[in-house]
């Protein structure tokens, strides 16, 4: 890569490249002189504070050079220079992005030799010194290199488009709110630093801020591509570390204002750290690339994170030596990025589009199917020995097989891709010679979770039957239930995100009307830092809506204790209590009539007690005690304010869910 970039280089220096470099030049500053070799770096020869220094050389001319203008060429170096030739002083021409071009008139050449001083100030940007010998072409040559003018049309073209990707992103953020969109734009906003550096605007209007500035808009690119990557493919965050360390990068760029010698201790640190934000993303998104149906997009991310970062090291100025012969390709990894991440977005809108269309397609052929279907096969459903599903077999003509994730005496999960797309879910189903208690709680499982979409709440995508057994079709949770998560119980540091996102689950529950009935770690899957509430098969409905049970949960639930019995509804006696005592409220003894939103805090007090110190609230469940006519006895107390009123015994005394939601959000 290097060997085409320098090739394709020299093709396009034009005249420049017929010149002749001239390496060898004496440093003079605070009456110091030193020889120097360019290109290369100054600042271990420069003072650690802001000064004037200058570059003398007494130039042999050919003569082929002497008594003609002389086109005096400094190819690579950011910041204002001034020319003087035999102590006479020469303008500079107008040239290219990180270019300066002089001409010497003929006067001046005629003798064998030609003393040559360039003068500049020292502060941020000439750190970085000169990436390109200063070369001497006889003649003539106003006119910008071809180099500087790839330069100069890359960076206005990159500019250009990143005004388009951040309008029509901020235009899709306005419309639709989605907050991949907005990242996106704020990535956008803090790309401009690239085209402004590459234009040296940054330097013509800021002078020596222009590092810091450079820095601060690189770190809002940086922290932004991080929400933008996460918020496009739900990866796992790690948000706090990465910005904490962006913004002392850039902190550290603030110092630059005042010593000179903080620069060439934060360009590397700040390369580190990006570096490693690239090796992160790249990591989290090998899994999805592998499989799914975001694996292109997975790809293509992966891709433009690669390119980003050969380009960043390959163009990078070592000893101030530029690697690509004056090239700045720079904001040309701007644009190649911000075309695939905006290809990704793209392509996201697009696939959400299609599934609503396959949704829309789906609701029609199932209005039309389900209720033949159901009869047919709810008739039958008894008699039908259950079906065996292996790998590879399919499900409804619509569902493939990938692998079983779980089996129980109600049915079985397993990992399906769907066939139209290939995106992989988790199927749920009954089996076969289940009674009609179980079906019922199944159906209604599934009813509810349909009705529901919220982040913090898995829901059902699908629901049918195949081979005489219902099923049902759910997203895929990776990480497992809560319970499997027990030996972290006690990490508060741990344990409050979780709890905040459980909070936020169960208010949206409420909002809808439905009572869970049966919170507990089992019933919480976490899915790479992501809490969802699941299993709705004992939910029920609450404001003036008849509680809806199932009899004979001892198959969903851990424990069912039946206190009376009463044919009212065949889905509920008055009296029954169902659930899981140690998270049940102590009300719910009288039966599942009085289960309400309260008694779903009293389970999340229960689960929060736990992860938070590690030991249950009570030596024995309060719903016990109740049922036996003993007292409870009171927790001991937690110096978290928000948990322990959610274990009050009255249930007029327990905050509500969005209480609990707004509170753990802000702590």
């Amino acid at each position: 890569m290097r060997v085409l970039a320098v090739a394709v280089s020299a093709w396009l220096a034009g005249c420049a490249s017929e010149g002749r470099p001239l390496p060898a030049w004496t440093l003079e500053v605070d009456g110091g002189a030193h020889q120097v070799e360019l290109p290369g770096a100054l600042r271990d020869l420069l003072p650690s504070h802001t000064s004037v220094f200058a570059l003398r050389g007494e130039i042999a001319l050919d003569p082929s050079e002497r008594g003609r203008p002389l086109t005096f060429v400094v190819p690579c170096f950011h910041g204002p220079l001034q020319l003087s030739a035999s102590g006479e002083p020469i303008a500079e021409i107008d040239a290219g992005v990180g270019e300066h071009r002089f001409v010497i008139p003929a006067a001046l050449t005629a003798g064998p030799t030609l003393a040559l001083e360039l003068r500049a100030e020292h502060d941020n940007a000439t750190l970085q010194g000169f990436g390109l010998a200063p070369v001497l072409v006889a003649g003539v040559h106003p006119e910008p290199s071809g180099v500087a003018l790839f330069n100069r049309y890359l960076a206005i073209s990159a500019f250009a488009l990143i005004g388009v990707f951040a309008t029509l992103y901020a235009v899709l953020y306005a419309l639709d709110r989605r907050r991949e969109d907005g990242a996106f734009v704020v990535m956008a906003i803090g790309c401009v630093f690239a085209p402004l550096w590459s234009l040296g605007l940054l330097e013509r209007y800021i002078g020596d801020r222009a590092i810091l500035v450079h820095s601060l808009l690189s770190a809002v690119a940086l922290i932004a591509l991080l929400y933008t990557t996460h918020y496009t493919f739900g990866i796992e965050r790690a948000r706090r570390p990465w910005v904490i360390a962006f913004v002392l990068c850039a902190l550290g760029s603030i110092g630059t204002q005042f010593s000179l010698r903080v620069q060439p201790v934060m360009l590397p640190i700040g390369y580190i750290v990006t570096t490693a934000l690239f090796v992160n993303l790249v990591i989290a998104l090998v899994p999805l690339a592998r499989a799914g149906a975001r694996r292109m997009d997975a790809r293509l991310t992966i891709g433009g994170i690669a390119i980003a970062t050969v380009v960043a090291i390959t163009e990078g100025v070592a000893k101030g030596g530029h690697r690509l012969g004056g090239l700045h390709v720079g904001p040309t990894t701007i644009v190649l990025y911000g075309l695939v991440q905006a290809i990704v977005l793209a392509r996201g809108h697009v696939a959400r589009a299609r599934a609503i269309e396959r949704a829309n397609v789906e609701l029609q052929r199932q209005v039309a199917e389900r209720s033949k279907e159901l009869a047919d096969a709810l008739a039958r459903l008894s008699q039908q020995p259950r079906a065996e599903l292996e790998a590879g077999g399919t499900i409804d003509g619509r569902y493939r097989v990938v692998r079983e994730l779980g089996a129980g005496g109600m049915g079985s999960v397993h990992e399906v891709e769907r066939i139209a797309d290939g995106e992989r879910f988790a199927l749920k189903r009954v089996r076969g010679h289940a009674d009609s208690s179980a079906l019922a709680r199944f159906a209604r499982e599934a009813q509810i979770a349909a009705e529901l979409r919220h982040p913090n709440l898995v829901p059902v995508i699908d629901v049918g039957i195949s081979d005489g057994e219902l099923f049902l079709v759910m997203p895929v949770i990776a990480g497992g239930a809560l319970a499997t998560a027990r030996d972290r119980f006690g990490d508060a540091a741990w344990a409050r995100p979780l709890l905040a996102q459980i909070a936020a689950g169960l208010a949206a529950l409420h909002a809808r009307g439905i009572v869970h009935r049966d919170l507990k770690p089992a019933n919480i899957l976490i899915d790479r830092g992501v809490a969802r509430i699941a299993d709705f098969g004992l939910a029920a409905l609450h404001a003036g809506a008849a509680p809806i049970a199932a009899e004979g949960t001892r198959s969903l639930s851990d424990v069912a204790l039946a206190a009376t019995a009463s044919p009212e509804d065949p889905m509920t006696r008055t009296g029954d209590v169902f659930g899981t005592p140690a998270y049940l409220a102590p009300e719910l003894a009288a039966g599942v009539r009085h289960a309400r939103p309260s008694s779903d805090v009293f389970a999340f007090g229960v689960l929060a007690y736990e992860m938070l110190a590690g030991t249950p609230p009570f030596a024995t469940a309060p719903v016990l005690d109740r049922l036996a006519g003993r007292a409870i006895a009171a927790p001991p107390p937690l110096p978290e304010p928000l948990i322990m009123p959610c274990l009050a015994l009255e249930p007029d005394a327990r905050p509500t869910a969005d209480e609990l939601a707004a509170g753990l959000a802000i702590s």
